[in-house]
């Protein structure tokens, strides 16, 4: 029993060797200090690591023939690519508050060359019937509703007509 316990132990420190291995071997990712400036020699080390990266995706560098260490900048082609992402440099910044003068500057900017809307049109005479009707007080219109709502079909379908004949 216990050479039994004694395998057991071992099978598993076995194990857990194994798995700190495969977590050494994962590649964890870098983090950038944003406090500290990069030098020249971190910005050469990115410059290496893009190229092999651009390398290693067109299959032109294969991955156990060297070493992440072992690729220099200067012996590589040429050719590859140049780019700079720039939020990967810089850090959000919020724009600067514009003063009063340099907003309305920019409202009468706009305006310019543009048709006014929005405003009503230019009519001669007093209040129409629309509006009469919409400004009235509702008690005064109240007990005309209520004698509406109690008459038969047969007033409404007479005044309804005389309406419209009216109208011709």
């Amino acid at each position: 029993q216990e050479q039994e316990q004694e395998q057991e132990q071992e099978q598993e420190q076995e194990q857990e060797q194994e798995q700190e291995e495969k977590e050494d071997q994962q590649p964890r990712p870098i983090t950038l200090d944003k406090e500290r400036i990069l030098t020249q020699e971190d910005f050469d080390r990115l410059e290496k690591l893009r190229v092999k990266k651009y390398l290693e995706s067109k299959g032109m560098l294969g991955k156990r023939k060297s070493p992440l260490e072992d690729v220099d900048v200067d012996e590589l082609d040429s050719s590859v690519p140049r780019r700079v992402n720039v939020s990967e440099i810089e850090e959000y910044r919020k724009k600067a508050r514009t003063t009063r003068e340099e907003r309305m500057a920019a409202v009468q900017e706009g305006r310019e060359g543009r048709v006014k809307y929005g405003q009503p049109k230019a009519r001669g005479g007093g209040t129409t019937n629309k509006e009469k009707r919409r400004l009235k007080p509702f008690a005064m219109v109240k007990p005309k509703l209520v004698g509406k709502q109690k008459r038969s079909i047969h007033e409404k379908r007479t005044t309804y007509g005389n309406a419209i004949r009216e109208q011709k």
